[in-house]
Order: structure tokens, then C-alpha cells, then sequence
């Protein structure tokens, strides 16, 4: 699955929001998390994906195991009302 948002943030703003974005995910899905460069990376169990950041856009790429699979389209539903939540309508 992949997602790209524009924004006009900049990056730092964009960083932080993603940040904020995924400690809430985190939380809430038990996800690990790190900061590579401007891009976060995230996984666990049957999920990987990556958040790259740029002055213009948020890239949200995500891989799904094949249980996640069955919920693809209620995941990406989910990642859209949350970007929208904190970025506003696409």
C-alpha cells in the first residue's frame, strides 16, 4: 500500500507531525519505530512500512503479511482519517 500526501509544512513540521502520527500508532498497534535520515521505518508483526518526509509531501508506504492483507482496505481507510486529522483534507 502507499499514500502520499502533499503538505505545506516544511520538514521539520512534517517530521514532528509523523512522529506524533506514529506514537500514537504505536501505542495503539505495538509498533517499533526509529528516525533513518527523513525517513521513520516501522514494523511488527506481519506489518513493515516506512513514512518518508519531504518539504512538499508525506510518502506512507506499507507492507502487509497476509492476515494484515484481509484488512488492507480498513487500514488505508484508517491512514487516510488519520493524515486527514492532522494535515486536513487531501
Amino acid at each position: 500500500m502507499r499514500i502520499e500526501r502533499a503538505h505545506r509544512l516544511g520538514v521539520r513540521r512534517a517530521r514532528q507531525v509523523a512522529t506524533d502520527i506514529m506514537g500514537e500508532l504505536a501505542e495503539k498497534y505495538a509498533l517499533e519505530h526509529h528516525w533513518d535520515g527523513n525517513t521513520l521505518r516501522f514494523s511488527r508483526t506481519g506489518l513493515n512500512g516506512t513514512v518518508s518526509v519531504s518539504k512538499a509531501a508525506i510518502v506512507l508506504e506499507i507492507e502487509l503479511g497476509f492476515m494484515l492483507a484481509l484488512l488492507e482496505s480498513r487500514i488505508e481507510a484508517e491512514v487516510h482519517a488519520e493524515l486527514d486529522r492532522w494535515l486536513g483534507p487531501a
